[in-house]
């Protein structure tokens, strides 16, 4: 059979296009398939979860009490109830034999019967003419919804819960208090009690946070672990059994509140009764991984400053008490820290920084369980950096170039540069275990300095720079800085004359990248000209006291002066003659020190111990850096003011940056004076 014209055009010039577009239709329907049937079985693994501890909740309500009666009676006999009769006669004749059975009780073992009446009240004082009202008040009671509790209600069962070990009350207080911790949450799940009016939230939160904690101490006391200031309970115990399944559920209601960004104003005590109720959970592998990754969330989101440390010190305190959750509490914070820097900027920095510092000091506890966690993450990111250089896509370097791989590898330089002191392990006598990982972390960032050497990204590079500067500061490690920075001078920024313009200086700071509007002006070549000229003082004020210094400063110097030579830009020349005029009055000063010296470089405990007696801050590349610094210090304290005064008054705004830059350039000019 003969194909139709229009079939033939149509295969010539639209099939390929129409199966192109089924294939992508194909693909987007099956990925819409695929996380549909992620959701709906997330949805069924909370389901099941939930439906497991109101199962426990029910069973435990079912048999506790001959559990507690088994703990309490060893091997006594349990009484057990009798048959209820129909007649009268036969119920009055229970009712003697039941109180003389309770007087013999008594008698025989007053423990137990002590135990009966801070726990069951009602078999003992009982009335026999009451009996038939105690019934019918009992199908009263019977209702189809849950119970609305009031604060009377709740009043009671404190004073319960304070007076007495009632597993009873506890079990009531802990069913409302899950209730409670779901309110704001989407859930069809019905539950006993329910609480409508704030006066009786606010009191049933007050007493699951400070009550039950003490109720869980009362039941199954703590014990301090020997040598340690660890709090341990014996998993082992009856007691302990008898109230695991109300502190799993009691773990698991708080880590709803503690996701809960609505009840943040009372996070310190919910931080307060997790670290109450940690030496009973720590056998619930699961429950504590949420309950870290609750807290991890809230110390690295949370805008509160006071909410976010009492989040860390509750992190510390688990890492430092707790060596099973250690692990699990360092990935957490890692991972939130890396979450958080994704928005980096002039706005967020500070905060991110501190949060490094702070989330560095977790990783001294145990070298040894850190050393595994910076591993695992530096192989992660070299594994990325691989990829990108392999890769032969133009979009390969976003995964690489972006806050958060910039910020990873500034924060294990930190860590380093904390653990990895040259001086601690002088003092101490032995080198940090997380010492032979400076060697990846100082490749890699290399690597990623070096990726890409065009001029728009030379704020990550001096990002970077800075990080690794700081490394080298720290742990004695010499680190070729010099040859990365050298390369800027060669780069395309400074072949043409700058275009003038009206952007405001870029910060360097905050940014690791520059817009396409400032590439090629004046006010973009003058801000990278200032970075390197601060990067090359930083970077070489290290070795300000090296015998070698005037040898490791010549490459520079005599690359500097040939770019100088050929650059037809005055202030760019200025603030780089500058520099190398320190460098050189630096070499001649360490030159002077030399000829006074009588061991040659093969001593090499003499060349090491060069300058010992001499404060950095005095020799003549100290004394310019040290005034950098305090200039620097000042443009950043004006800077912070201004930001200040804009969230302030948002319609002052560039009034408030207009200010500050006429008070920067007054600072830069009172620094020009003095170095003339």
């Amino acid at each position: 059979m003969a194909v139709k014209k229009s079939t033939k055009k149509f295969s010539k010039k639209h099939l390929s296009g129409t199966i192109e577009r089924r294939k992508k239709a194909q693909k987007v329907t099956k990925a819409k398939i695929a996380s549909d049937k992620k959701k709906q079985q997330k949805a069924d693994r909370i389901s099941a979860k939930q439906a497991e501890v109101d199962q426990e909740m029910e069973m435990e309500e079912s048999l506790n009490k001959d559990k507690e009666l088994e703990d309490f009676m060893g091997s006594a006999p349990v009484p057990k109830s009798k048959p209820e009769e129909s007649d009268d006669e036969s119920s009055v004749g229970d009712i003697d034999e039941h109180k003389a059975d309770l007087e013999a009780l008594k008698e025989n073992d007053p423990d137990f019967f002590k135990y009966l009446e801070n726990n069951d009240r009602q078999l003992l004082d009982f009335n026999p003419d009451n009996i038939q009202l105690s019934d019918d008040d009992e199908e009263a009671g019977e209702t189809d919804g849950p119970i609305d509790l009031d604060v009377a209600t709740l009043k009671k069962w404190k004073k319960q819960l304070s007076d007495s070990k009632s597993l009873g009350t506890l079990r009531n207080i802990i069913s409302a208090f899950r209730a409670a911790a779901s309110v704001n949450k989407d859930e069809e799940t019905e539950f006993k009690y329910t609480v409508s009016t704030p006066a009786a939230y606010s009191t049933l939160i007050s007493i699951c946070l400070n009550e039950v904690p003490k109720s869980f101490q009362k039941i199954c006391p703590t014990e301090q672990q020997k040598g340690t200031s660890k709090m341990i309970v014996d998993t082992g115990s009856k007691k302990f059994r008898s109230i695991s399944r109300l502190v799993k559920a009691y773990a698991i209601s708080l880590i709803s509140l503690l996701d809960d960004t609505t009840v943040l104003k009372s996070a310190s005590s919910l931080l307060e009764a997790t670290k109450n109720i940690l030496p009973y959970v720590q056998s619930f592998r699961k429950v504590v991984k949420e309950l870290i990754k609750s807290i991890a969330d809230i110390w690295s989101t949370a805008s509160d400053e006071n909410v976010r440390l009492s989040a860390f010190v509750c992190l510390k305190y688990m890492a430092e008490n707790y060596s099973d959750m250690l692990e699990n509490v360092l990935r957490q914070v890692y991972a939130g820290l890396i979450k958080q820097s994704r928005k980096t900027n002039i706005h967020t920095i500070d905060s991110i920084n501190l949060m490094k510092n702070t989330a560095a000091t977790l990783f001294g506890i145990n070298e040894t369980v850190s050393y595994q966690v910076a591993f695992d993450s530096i192989r992660q990111a070299a594994i990325h950096l691989r990829s990108s250089f392999n890769s032969s896509t133009k979009e390969s370097y976003k995964s690489v170039y972006n806050w958060q791989y910039c910020n990873s590898l500034d924060f294990w330089s930190r860590v380093l540069s904390v653990y990895c002191d040259a001086n601690k392990e002088a003092e101490t006598g032995k080198q940090s275990l997380l010492r032979p990982l400076i060697y990846p972390v100082v490749q890699i960032t290399i690597g990623t300095a070096r990726l890409i050497p065009t001029e728009q990204y030379f704020p990550l590079r001096f990002y970077l720079v800075r990080s690794l500067i700081r490394l080298s500061r720290h742990s004695g490690v010499y680190i070729p800085l010099a040859p990365i920075l050298a390369e800027v001078l060669t780069s395309s920024l400074f072949s043409k004359k700058g275009k003038q313009s009206s952007l405001k200086p870029l910060d360097f700071d905050s940014n690791i990248r520059a817009s396409q509007a400032y590439l090629g002006t004046k006010i973009y070549r003058d801000g990278v000209v200032d970075q390197l000229a601060e990067l090359y003082g930083e970077y070489f004020v290290l070795y300000c006291k090296s015998i070698a210094f005037p040898e490791l400063v010549i490459p520079t110097t005599l690359a500097t002066r040939r770019f100088i030579k050929r650059n037809k830009d005055v202030r760019v020349n200025k603030t780089l003659q500058a520099v190398i005029e320190r460098l050189e009055n630096n070499s001649k000063y360490i030159l002077s020190k030399r000829q006074e010296v009588s061991f040659s470089p093969s001593n090499q405990n003499q060349v090491l111990s060069f300058l010992d007696d001499v404060e950095w801050e005095t020799t003549p590349l100290g004394k310019f850096i040290v005034n950098k610094r305090q200039i620097k210090e000042e443009q950043q304290r004006l800077l912070r003011e201004a930001l200040k005064d804009a969230s302030d008054d948002e319609g002052d705004e560039d009034m408030d940056l207009d200010d500050v830059e006429k008070q920067l350039g007054e600072v830069m000019d009172d620094d020009n004076d003095e170095e003339d």
